[in-house]
């Protein structure tokens, strides 16, 4: 019998053939005009009613060996094993291989965390510029008169949308700044320790680690403190179950998940804890070598949560999905 991640990826790969195969011969058909052709007809409706079947019955088939993966999952967290199997640690260590610290490459610390939280707008809200921004245009176009040029509109259009965004993208740093965390030190000392440090970069999260100052962005939040104030770490992990709202009812996509790392810090003006994703094998290599004798909480967080594609930054390009020998 084959393992659940093989039965997976049997399901995903004919579910892409049952979508791109009858949507080409669809359309193939439909540029021919031979309208009394038996033949064509045939293939006409049996593309059809593959995609059909394929719409009806991929989200159960999906969300059902989604589900097998995740209680699996669950009950290698829950019996605290799940970081310590030799499938999980050889996977591990290949990663480190490939994939060591790295410092930022931006020219500074407001910069990065714009073109960050630049990054995960976008990832979010990608067909505001990729679909509606066009729609509008070319209604408008057509409304005001056939000849105006579309492509100049929709250039004016998407130029006021993503200047706005540059201008909204100072929002973290300023919002950091006004928060006083770490008042008592210049900001260059700040900019210097982020640029220099060894950063764990995660599509748009972001962890810094210093010589004194550990630095964490999420997109939206940015917190430095100093290293030696996280008294304790605790892991975490989300299933996200990424779903597409219908007149009909929720349609099941994918699933996502989300490993965090959370410190909790005291000291400093107040004391206080947050939390940061990031790959389930930067949050490993971060407690080996840069935290080794801070404490690590043994209860896990463990818990899944619904959410339209709408508004989620997906994370699927770099998804840290369960590792799992269930051979």
């Amino acid at each position: 019998m084959a393992s659940i991640t093989q039965r997976k990826k049997i399901i995903y790969k004919w579910n892409k053939y049952l979508l791109y195969i009858p949507s080409i011969v669809l359309i193939a058909v439909l540029t021919i005009t031979d309208e009394n052709n038996t033949y064509l007809r045939l293939v006409f409706f049996t593309s059809l009613t593959l995609l059909l079947i394929r719409w009806i019955t991929a989200p159960f088939l999906i969300e059902s060996i989604d589900d097998d993966i995740y209680k699996k999952f669950k009950s290698h967290i829950y019996s605290k094993k799940y970081f310590s199997t030799p499938y999980w640690t050889k996977a591990c260590r290949e990663y480190r291989v490939k994939h060591p610290p790295r410092k930022i490459s931006a020219t500074s610390l407001k910069t990065d965390l714009a073109s960050k939280y630049i990054l995960r707008i976008i990832k979010r809200d990608w067909y505001i510029p990729a679909v509606l921004i066009p729609l509008c245009a070319g209604f408008l176009s057509f409304s005001l008169s056939s000849k105006t040029d579309y492509w100049m509109i929709t250039s004016v259009f998407e130029a006021v949308y993503f200047a706005a965004l540059i201008v909204m993208s100072n929002s973290p740093y300023r919002k950091w700044l006004e928060s006083g965390e770490t008042s008592e030190y210049h900001c260059d000392e700040i900019n210097y320790s982020y640029l220099s440090g060894q950063a764990f970069v995660y599509s748009y999260n972001t962890l810094v680690i210093g010589e004194k100052f550990l630095h964490t962005f999420d997109g939206s939040d940015f917190h430095t403190v100093e290293k030696n104030n996280i008294q304790e770490i605790q892991l975490g992990v989300e299933r996200i179950m990424v779903q597409r709202a219908s007149r009909y009812g929720n349609y099941y996509l994918r699933d996502e998940y989300r490993f965090r790392i959370k410190f909790f810090h005291e000291g400093g003006y107040r004391d206080f804890d947050f939390s940061l994703v990031l790959n389930q094998f930067q949050i490993k290599q971060i407690i080996d070598k840069f935290f080794p004798d801070t404490p690590v909480r043994d209860e896990i967080e463990c818990h899944k949560s619904e959410c339209d594609s709408f508004f989620i930054a997906p994370l699927r390009d770099l998804d840290s999905y369960p590792v799992i020998d269930d051979n």
